[in-house]
């Protein structure tokens, strides 16, 4: 399989994170006119932090007036401030519409609140019990659109109770007749100008009249207006693509769409453009085809007209029942090119017959090329089967073995989901097989019976132990076999060399008779039984230690997809190194993972989930390393010590290596020989710390005054100042020290704030070169400190570049507060090269080795007037967005800007690889100029106050 384009990959990270920030692609930000009192009051409800209790608030209103806009609108805008959040929309559409819609939901709602394994269940009240205990440990925000009864909220919702300071909101569906009119239409602003127009200046019985109409006539003037874009497809394949959709792939995964679909004759690849461009299709955030209701009715009507009342006449057949008879009495002909059936979503009483059907009724469907028969019981040889299956669904199949009479030689995906199949065709392990069963998988060697098939699914097929002989699978391009809790065989593998590319998918769970105890050794050999062309690998919920891998992974050298979620690794397997070209590697949900150490530097994307991540220690990365996509969900990680190098640097100010201290002009602290700093310090046993990001050190501690060393202060927020020459040979200025005192202000002078008004909660300090037009807004990484009624010193050092800073240069400082709080002091020191060079390594050479920081790659932190905005939820947004209290710095810009996507975070700088040296250990083993520091300004400082 070839490398994929870099656009490609580009645009698969995209919506990747995309889909993980819950918002889409090119989405704006909605005009809401007349809401604002709306908007403001749910606001005012979510941000009452009340930690005792939890909230349920009901948004109640006719259909169509904006209920599930503004629902969106309010989710999109603070989903991310609970530790879970999930928007449940359309629920009675969707339980309405499919047997195992309510399970659907509550699959989705568990999945998004506690980010668990794979495992599917299917029983609704062990999903409710499952929510239920979720909702109780996390603080969540859930929105519910259209629930219209209480078993759909009793499902969703349990009765146990919810985590303290969560929030519900809900928007229950009515029976209005206007309401069911809109919800009709569902949107549709063609369908609802047609019967708008229909509806002008009638009665209330007219409307009742017409919906009831609707419901029974497709031939409405909706339908005919809808029809237009189908009429004016460029071509019959188009047509029939879109046929075939709205019939049977709503839903489903575009990729395996398009390789059945292909081998039915459709060219997909323009055809799917072409009704996406026509809006009769779209793609969902996870890749699936999605169409609206109206414009999937329209497609069905399409069909229907081929015969209204001989369902058994059309080329295709959705409506389970109606297959169900057409099967039953054998009037299946050649004219038929798909046909679904699923008994689960048949009222069987009303059937009035046997269930079971005879494998004779396809006999006669030659061009049957799409077949779905989900739990259904037939008798019968499959001799006489549709010999033009390409996809073939069997969902449920009751026997221990597929039979070979099965003409299966065109199938491109077979789908054979919770079934009873002991072993796949051509395992001819089991002993128990006869004389027959072993010539017939003796002639399917011959004959390649399965030669064509691409896609193979045999996930939670609990009774299926193994499989093997691959070499009867040459064309095979995705193997998954999730939850098959009694597969312990996979054997030659190596023979799927011959496949164009594979995505294998293995789920093991912990009660293996062959996997306790036997983890390393077996892991080892399953790698090795691996195919060499592998590209994908799914570990996930694999019950893996660190002990459980091999120490080499060479052997899988195409393998680019990695995922080794849910595992109880406590660090990244160092066979993972070994990998060459991985270019994607998830450990979500390793909820004991503390250290990932030099992942391979081919990698694009390391993901991670938030709240699994509390034990993370240290995250290192290769020197070399390509520019790497990070997870959004590493913004809301809350840890105490910790590094992710490149990013963040937290660590005790009293293990800070005296050096670095000397090098930063912090020697004389005060504080640094009492090794804490009180009870109400940054931690709760006391510890100071001392961050360190975009070359910027900084550090608070509790004090009633700055450090005396500063000689040069200011009375409020602010100071400027002309940079002087110095004594040093060089005059080159290499740092600022910047402090400020601050306390809080008694709360009746607390001014008030309209809602709209997001406060800098960290401290901000901006530096601005006035000379040189540069400035940087530093939005401090968020400290977890108890403040209340003290004074607290915010000291920080900031490190230049070269051309950064210069003698002579015009320079302001402003450090910026929450309204609560008031700055009383504050001071500047600077800091030159004393000229010396010796040996002496660069005590600060680690910290000036990273990337990101002032005098380095800082461009995806440049706003587009050129301001720098140093925050560190930066690295994990696609965007820069501005708030109130950055317009006293930037003006007259867009609030959303400095778009930058994809793969572009480097950890270690490329300009002086040099100067990395042993960087593990904060060393250089190049010296440069070392540095002395100054604790006063020179006479000729001008101080300004402000």
């Amino acid at each position: 399989m070839g490398i994929r384009p870099e656009k490609k990959f580009i645009e698969e990270i995209v919506k990747n994170i995309h889909r993980r920030l819950h918002i889409h692609l090119r989405s704006a930000q909605p005009l809401f006119i007349g809401m604002d009192y709306h908007i403001n009051f749910i606001t005012s409800w979510l941000k009452d932090g009340s930690s005792h209790m939890a909230d349920i608030l009901t948004i109640y209103g006719i259909g169509g007036i904006g209920k599930t806009s503004l629902a969106k609108h309010i989710y999109g805008l603070y989903c991310r401030e609970f530790q879970r959040s999930s928007y449940i929309d359309d629920i009675t559409r969707k339980c309405n519409g499919n047997f195992n819609g309510l399970v659907d939901l509550q699959e989705q709602l568990f999945n998004e609140i506690y980010k668990t394994s794979s495992i599917r269940f299917h029983d609704v009240s062990i999903y409710t019990t499952r929510i239920e205990n979720a909702l109780a440990r996390r603080r969540v925000f859930l929105v519910l659109d259209d629930i219209t009864t209480l078993d759909q909220l009793d499902s969703l919702l349990g009765s146990k109770g919810f985590h303290p300071g969560s929030k519900v909101q809900l928007s229950p569906g009515y029976e209005e007749v206007s309401d069911n009119l809109v919800k009709y239409c569902q949107g549709h602003p063609l369908a609802l100008k047609v019967l708008g127009k229909s509806l002008h200046n009638q009665d209330v019985a007219y409307w009742e009249g017409c919906i009831e109409g609707l419901m029974k006539e497709t031939n409405s003037r909706i339908n005919n207006v809808l029809r237009m874009s189908f009429d004016a497809l460029p071509c019959n394949n188009d047509k029939e693509l879109f046929k075939h959709i709205a019939c049977f792939f709503v839903g489903i995964d575009k990729d395996v769409s398009e390789t059945i679909l292909n081998a039915c004759d459709i060219n997909t690849r323009s055809g799917i453009t072409d009704l996406v461009d026509k809006c009769l299709l779209s793609i969902g955030l996870n890749n699936e085809l999605k169409m609206h209701q109206l414009i999937q009715e329209m497609g069905r009507w399409e069909v229907r007209q081929e015969s209204l009342d001989k369902p058994w006449k059309r080329s295709r057949l959705w409506c389970h029942e109606e297959s169900f008879r057409v099967l039953k009495q054998k009037k299946g002909k050649g004219n038929v090119l798909g046909l679904a059936l699923d008994m689960r979503m048949i009222e069987k009483e009303k059937l009035g017959a046997s269930f079971e059907l005879k494998t004779d009724a396809f006999s006669n469907m030659d061009n049957l090329m799409l077949l779905q028969l989900n739990y259904v019981h037939m008798n019968g040889s499959y001799e006489n089967f549709p010999k033009e299956l390409r996809g073939l669904c069997m969902h449920g199949f009751p026997l221990k073995s597929i039979s070979l009479d099965l003409p299966m030689m065109n199938l491109v995906a077979l789908d054979m989901s919770y079934s009873n199949i002991e072993s796949f065709v051509g395992c001819d392990s089991n002993p128990r097989l006869d004389k027959r069963q072993k010539w017939d998988r003796s002639r399917l060697k011959d004959n390649k019976l399965l030669g064509s098939l691409k896609i193979l699914n045999l996930s939670f097929c609990k009774q299926l132990r193994s499989l093997g002989e691959f070499e009867q699978l040459p064309t095979l391009e995705r193997l998954i076999v999730r939850n098959c809790i009694s597969l312990v065989e996979i054997r030659d593998m190596d023979s799927l060399e011959l496949c164009k590319g594979n995505n294998i998918s293995i789920n093991r769970r912990t009660y293996f008779s062959t996997f306790e105890g036997a983890i390393p050794s077996d892991l080892k050999f399953f790698a090795m039984s691996l195919p060499r062309t592998l590209v994908r690998l799914s570990l996930v919920n694999s019950n893996l230690f660190t002990e459980s891998f091999p120490m080499d992974f060479s052997c899988l050298s195409m393998l680019k997809e990695l995922y080794l979620d849910s595992n109880p690794f406590d660090s990244m397997p160092i066979c993972v190194r070994t990998l060459p070209i991985l270019e994607i590697l998830s450990m979500e949900n390793c909820t004991k993972l503390e250290l990932v150490e030099c992942p391979p530097r081919t990698l694009r994307a390391l993901l991670f989930d938030s709240d699994d991540l509390v034990n993370v220690k240290k995250v290192l990365f290769d020197p070399e390393m390509s520019p790497l996509e990070l997870p959004f969900t590493l913004i809301t990680v809350e840890r105490w010590l910790y590094e992710i190098e490149g990013i963040v640097k937290v660590q005790e100010i009293v293990g800070v290596e005296e050096k670095v201290l000397h090098r930063l002009g912090w020697a004389d602290l005060e504080f640094h020989n009492e090794k804490c700093v009180g009870s109400n310090s940054s931690s709760e046993l006391g510890i100071q710390t001392m961050f360190y990001e975009f070359g910027i050190f900084s550090t608070m501690f509790e004090a009633e005054a700055i450090p005396s060393w500063f000689r040069h202060r200011s009375m409020g927020p602010s100071i400027s100042f002309t940079i002087p020459s110095s004594s040093s040979p060089n005059n080159l200025l290499t740092g600022i020290n910047f402090c400020s005192l601050h306390t809080e202000k008694p709360t009746d002078e607390w001014p008030l704030l309209p809602d709209d008004n997001p406060l800098p909660f960290p401290p901000i300090m901006t530096i601005s070169n006035i000379t040189k037009n540069r400035m940087w807004i530093y939005e401090r990484h968020l400290e977890k400190i108890v403040e209340s009624g003290k004074w607290w010193v915010l000291l920080s050092h900031w490190m230049f570049g070269m051309n950064e800073m210069d003698v002579g240069d015009y320079v302001t400082i402003t450090v910026t507060l929450p309204f609560f709080k008031f700055v009383k002091e504050c001071g500047v020191s600077l800091v030159y090269a004393d000229g010396e060079n010796n040996d002496e390594e660069d005590a600060l050479g680690y910290y000036k080795s990273w990337n990101h920081i002032i005098g380095g790659d800082l461009s995806h932190f440049q706003t587009t007037t050129g301001q720098y905005i140093l925050n560190y939820y930066r690295f994990f947004l696609p965007y820069i967005k501005l708030y109130p209290y950055h317009r006293k710095f930037i003006t007259d810009v867009p609030d959303y800007q400095g778009q930058k996507k994809g793969s572009w975070f480097r950890a270690l700088s490329q300009r002086n690889p040099g100067l990395i040296g042993s960087r593990r250990e904060a060393s250089l083993s190049s010296a440069i100029a070392a540095t002395k520091p100054h604790h006063e300004l020179p006479p000729n400082i001008s101080v300004k106050l402000p």
